[in-house]
């Protein structure tokens, strides 16, 4: 008897284990929905993934296309530099409109490709300015159709021609592309020079010159004297040497001991008129006696002014101090 009561007694046991192993089957159930959801998630951010790099591979060669495009224009306006003016003029206005920010030109990734934009605009005007037929046409009625904000100005013997156009890039537009054109004593276009012409940009100008004049009683060629405004410095003035055939740009018109100006033997191709704490400096060049006068702030003392009068002597301009408050 007491054989069957242990019997009965580990039957019974046995089958009380069994009930607490029925509930496995549901746990096990459980971990296979959250293993399917961190499945779900990973999925996810890899099909997120995946599509930012098709979106970039798409960026790209969209962005290659567009380089592509401008590269070959490049090549048709290089090729085709022999053109009627009034189809200049319209390339002219074709390319500063399509110049800025948000453009073609930034998007395309040119700065692989060493194309600035800018810089053939400034080539295609300096062929206008040099074209032989561009005699026969207002210069400053033709800039002022492709943008008002462009600035010519000229000499009275016409003979120096320059061109300010502002950068269209969204900014400020005090740091404009200067185009400089000359011709010879016939009136006849002999050349040009550019912000973009090897050299002439290590001047650092970036003025707007509204005031070009021919200085008198020279002892060498023709010499010219042309006032600006520069954001960066206020008004600023520049010398220019011409004979019948070409443009000494890198003339040295100014005797100064302001090493800020970089003179070499004492004179300076260019000379400030005042300074970034006073833009609106006022100045006077008196055509008779061939002298500038004006006043500007002693660095950085606002309340400074330093009256001073530069003197042109038949080969430069020589600075004197007159008046310190």
């Amino acid at each position: 008897m007491k054989s069957l009561y242990y019997i009965f007694i580990l039957l019974f046991a046995l089958s009380c284990g069994n009930r607490h192993e029925k509930p496995i089957p549901y746990i096990q159930k459980t971990n296979n929905d959250s293993s399917n959801k961190v499945k779900d998630s990973i999925d996810k951010i890899i099909n997120r993934e995946n599509e930012k790099l098709d979106e970039e591979k798409t960026q790209d060669s969209i962005s290659k296309h567009i380089a592509d495009s401008l590269i070959r224009f490049v090549k048709y306006i290089k090729q085709h530099e022999h053109i009627t003016i009034n189809q200049r003029i319209i390339r002219i206005q074709k390319l500063y409109n399509s110049i800025g920010v948000g453009s073609l030109w930034n998007q395309g990734g040119l700065n692989d490709y060493n194309i600035d934009a800018n810089e053939i605009e400034a080539h295609e005007i300096g062929l206008l300015l040099t074209d032989t037929n561009i005699i026969n046409y207002n210069i400053d009625d033709i800039f002022s159709e492709i943008n008002k904000d462009i600035v010519v100005s000229h000499s009275d013997d016409n003979r120096l021609w320059v061109v300010n156009v502002p950068e269209n890039d969204g900014g400020t537009a005090y740091a404009p592309e200067n185009i400089i054109s000359w011709r010879d004593t016939h009136n006849v276009p002999k050349g040009f020079i550019t912000s973009y012409t090897e050299g002439f940009d290590d001047i650092g100008i970036l003025a707007y010159f509204y005031d070009i004049y021919k200085l008198k009683y020279t002892s060498s060629n023709n010499l010219y004297l042309l006032i600006g405004f520069s954001k960066g410095v206020g008004n600023i003035a520049y010398t220019l040497e011409l004979n019948q055939k070409s443009l000494n740009w890198k003339y040295r018109g100014f005797k100064t001991t302001d090493k800020e100006l970089k003179p070499i033997n004492g004179r300076a191709m260019t000379y400030y008129l005042g300074s970034n704490y006073d833009d609106n400096v006022n100045y006077k060049f008196d055509t008779t006696t061939q002298t500038i006068k004006f006043k500007r702030n002693s660095g950085h003392h606002l309340d400074s002014i330093i009256k001073e009068t530069l003197t042109f002597n038949g080969k430069y301009f020589e600075e004197k101090i007159s008046k310190k408050n």
